[in-house]
């Protein structure tokens, strides 16, 4: 497929690159959503973290307060202070992994944001190529053509086309 019209290549070139930076536009958008999302939910886990940290020592407690009452209670609390450091073990096992899980999605935006950046680039030097690729040449063949045709409307016009011409040789134009 040619395209003759470069002011339609040019056009085109345009559109496609309005479309490739809405693109770009939407993905961070898209990760920038995703990574407040993220950050929220780490908050949420640590203060869930601490919250039940903190419920458990005050059930430790109050279960403290009954084992003197009662003489089967210390044996319950052993088993709440091995579940209370089991959840604990547990609670910051979820805030580490969330707070990888985050540092690894950043990583993965900003290289997804740098490799944007280099198709970017990329885009605009193709872009470049193509349009030097088909401006030039296509003026060229627009300035041939342009002097055929301006050859062949003189040729044409004149009505004696064997008589030498009647003007002189330095009134002629030369393109």
């Amino acid at each position: 497929m040619t395209i003759n019209d470069p002011q339609l290549v040019t056009i085109l070139v345009f559109v496609i690159s309005g479309l490739f930076l809405l693109q770009t536009l939407f993905l961070l958008v898209f990760f920038d959503q995703v990574n407040r999302r993220v950050r929220k939910a780490e908050r949420s886990v640590s203060s869930f973290a601490r919250k039940a940290s903190e419920g458990l020592r005050n059930t430790k407690e109050q279960l403290q307060q009954l084992s003197r009452i009662t003489g089967k209670i210390p044996e319950i609390a052993r088993e709440l202070d091995t579940l209370l450091d089991v959840a604990s073990e547990k609670a910051r096992w979820a805030d580490s992994a969330a707070s990888r899980n985050i540092q690894l999605s950043a990583a993965h935006l900003e290289e997804t944001n740098r490799r944007i950046d280099f198709a970017l680039n990329q885009f605009t030097r193709q872009t470049s190529r193509v349009r030097k690729l088909i401006k030039y040449p296509t003026n060229y063949v627009s300035a041939i053509i342009h002097g055929a045709v301006t050859g062949v409307k003189t040729y044409t016009r004149h009505p004696d086309r064997g008589q030498p011409s009647t003007h002189n040789p330095d009134d002629e134009i030369f393109i």
